[in-house]
């Protein structure tokens, strides 16, 4: 695995100091991929040494600084508790992030600033830019792949956003080679250096395998946010009378704007003995999932990464995906999984079928999957090449300041 840029990041010395990371949500708060991609950076990095401060926002019952792991986690805001429009939210966190980063900066030898998403991006730029300190953002999906487009005021506002904060940053990460292709294109980076670092993966020891859905069996299991671009809706026009496995269920969880929709169109088309979208599910409820379900199904039209497959690979599961963005750098079709036509309901039936029916061949790309994922995507091989670019970063801003 080689981590990816139009230049070959040379050795360089060491940052000394700290990184402080900004990000939306961190655990406890659980909204998608972020969350966990952020929480497993954060302990590989102070694992292999690196001092490391999180700034995230509230979330009810989480104390305002806790440390975990080593890992110093703070959290602010909001601003105004209540507050409906979205861009008004997202401008108060900022604000508060900002605050909040102004104070750990004078308390802390801090090295370099690492933002994730323009959720938390003005205040990611007015900290660098105050403090002259090099900025690095990571990019995991845009507003223009997540919507095939830019339709509305909202979204353009969202995508400029976006723009600003990747011209502002020193360097930009994404997590594969679509997303970087999508900055060139769409997003006016064809100067910036942008490096591709997939997203990590933890590896679980003992799993409890009883949850509340123990009496759903077998089943295959997805998981992401309820929103169009995930790609659900596709488990209502599968052959479910074609697939021989005797009361095979799906269980689908994961909350987002969708959901109830989604749960009355399982009603409306009599599936619910078959079909259940469970919503939410614990840290502990998800694990058990996955070790103990048939296969696990990645139905994304849009997907820049696609962590949770790569979750499945973990376990030893075999997967599914629909043939988009990330999911096809991992997902090698009949050898770590097998890859369906996005949207196409009839290609994903067969591939079900290839799974449920074969069990040796499931088996096998099971095992397949899980030695790639241990050997390329461990948080150990992450975190290391995202300290390379670290280092990088600050070499580059440290010659930039003895030119001028």
């Amino acid at each position: 695995m080689t981590l990816l840029s139009e230049q070959p990041i040379e050795i360089v010395e060491e940052l000394e100091g700290a990184i402080l990371l900004l990000t939306w949500e961190y655990p406890p708060n659980i909204v998608g991929g972020m969350a966990r991609h952020v929480h497993g950076l954060a302990e590989s990095l102070v694992a292999s040494g690196r001092e490391v401060i999180v700034l995230t926002a509230s979330h009810h019952g989480a104390p305002q600084h806790e440390v975990i792991s080593g890992v110093h986690i703070y959290r602010t805001g909001p601003l105004h508790k209540g507050e409906q429009d979205f861009l008004k939210q997202t401008s108060d966190l900022n604000l508060c992030l900002f605050q909040k980063g102004i104070e750990l900066i004078r308390n802390y030898d801090i090295a370099l600033i690492h933002t994730h998403d323009w959720l938390t991006g003005d205040a990611a730029i007015l900290l660098a830019e105050q403090h002259q300190l090099p900025l690095v953002s990571t990019i995991h999906a845009t507003e223009h792949g997540r919507n095939n487009g830019l339709h509305n005021e909202l979204q353009r506002t969202i995508a400029s956003k976006e723009k600003v904060l990747i011209a502002s940053s020193d360097t930009v990460i994404v997590c594969s080679q679509p997303m970087k292709e999508e900055l060139r294109v769409f997003y006016e980076a064809a100067e910036k250096d942008i490096y591709v670092i997939p997203n990590g993966v933890e590896f679980e020891g003992n799993v409890s395998t009883h949850t509340r859905f123990s009496h759903l069996k077998p089943f295959i299991f997805s998981i992401g946010r309820m929103v169009f671009e995930k790609g659900f809706q596709t488990f209502f026009n599968i052959h479910l009378k074609n697939l021989k496995k005797e009361n095979i269920q799906f269980i689908i969880a994961g909350k987002g704007p969708l959901l109830e929709t989604w749960r009355e169109e399982v009603k409306k088309r009599g599936l619910e003995n078959k079909i259940h979208f469970v919503g939410y599910v614990s840290d502990e409820e998800r694990k058990a999932l996955f070790q103990t379900c048939e296969a696990a199904v990645f139905p994304s039209l849009y997907e820049p990464f696609g962590i949770v497959a790569l979750e499945a690979m973990a376990f030893q599961k075999p997967v599914i995906a629909a043939a988009t963005g990330g999911l096809k750098s991992f997902v090698l079709h009949k050898q770590t999984g097998l890859l369906f036509e996005p949207g196409n309901a009839e290609d994903l039936s067969a591939k079900l079928a290839a799974i449920l029916d074969q069990p040796d061949y499931a088996n096998e790309l099971g095992i397949n999957g899980h030695e790639m994922a241990k050997e390329l995507y461990s948080w150990n091989h992450i975190s290391a090449q995202t300290e390379k670019v670290y280092d990088q970063t600050v070499f580059i801003k440290k010659m930039e300041g003895v030119r001028t």
